[in-house]
């Protein structure tokens, strides 16, 4: 007589929604997404440039459940352009930043760094490489840079701007069910 509650308690657990069910993007709406706006570049020379950083790739399914990892732009890869500077800055060649090497930390419901690894920078005065952080931020949709890659030959590269998403019209980094928004999970 125990076979019938066994089968109802089966069909219970099979009636619970699954939590990955509910998972949604992470980046939505899906890459691409292209930022433009003025980037400041030093390397010993100062240039005020036009910059565009276009995000593509296919796009991970957030986690419904916590740890949030935030791992879910690790297939999204990366452009990095300039212009403008009086012909000066088409000369800074940023290298493709492939997939793997993107990050996003969440700071809070509409905020968060995205992370460019191992960044590599072609310019006046030799080259750098590093990370560049990007400060994303949902209200105004934009991208801000700030902070320097080490010289691998020559000074320190020297990054401050802002970037508004240009396309899509508009964007959300968020997963689903991360109240907290910690970075630290």
């Amino acid at each position: 007589m125990r076979r019938p509650v066994l089968n109802i308690a089966i069909a219970a657990l099979l009636a619970v929604p699954q939590a990955a069910a509910a998972s949604e993007d992470y980046i939505s709406p899906e890459a691409p997404w292209t930022f433009e706006g003025g980037i400041d570049y030093s390397k010993g020379l100062n240039f005020s440039c036009e910059g565009v950083v276009a995000i593509t790739g296919p796009n991970d399914m957030a986690d419904a459940t916590p740890p949030f990892d935030h791992s879910d732009v690790s297939n999204l890869s990366a452009t990095i352009t300039l212009s403008g500077g009086g012909g000066f800055c088409h000369a800074i060649v940023f290298s493709p930043v492939p997939a793997g090497s993107i990050s996003y930390d969440s700071t809070g419901p509409s905020t968060g760094v995205f992370t460019f690894h191992d960044v590599f920078v072609d310019a006046h005065l030799g080259s750098c490489g590093g990370d560049m952080n990007f400060m994303w931020d949902e209200a105004t949709q934009t991208f801000d840079l700030f902070g320097a890659l080490p010289g691998i030959s020559g000074p320190e590269c020297g990054f401050a701007g802002r970037l508004n998403l240009s396309s899509p019209s508009s964007g959300d980094a968020n997963e689903a069910g991360d109240t907290d928004h910690s970075p630290s999970h």
